[in-house]
């Protein structure tokens, strides 16, 4: 684990060896984690712009694309619940072929 002042960054082969922790012993779903991904991640865009006057988030295809619209999906919530401002939310999906 690498690190940088106080923040700590896993690497590739940390991160996956986290998952497969949590999906043979704790019995995650991939579902749950993404859930729980986006969640974390909404949560910390929130507490930086707890009253955004617009928002635009762009996600691809995969897992990450996932944690992304979990993390629109929450970022709608809170904001719809939390503050004054009107959210209109888009996805874009782009499929690129590699």
């Amino acid at each position: 684990m690498s690190s940088n002042n106080s923040i700590k960054y896993l690497g590739q082969e940390e991160a996956i060896n986290i998952d497969k922790e949590l999906f043979n012993e704790y019995g995650f779903s991939v579902d749950q984690l993404m859930e729980l991904a986006g969640l974390s991640c909404a949560q910390a865009i929130y507490s930086f712009y707890p009253k955004p006057s617009k928002c635009l988030i762009i996600v691809g295809p995969g897992n990450n694309g996932g944690d992304g619209i979990v993390c629109a999906r929450h970022l709608k919530l809170f904001v719809r619940f939390f503050s004054s401002c009107e959210f209109d939310l888009y996805f874009l999906f782009k499929y690129f072929k590699f």
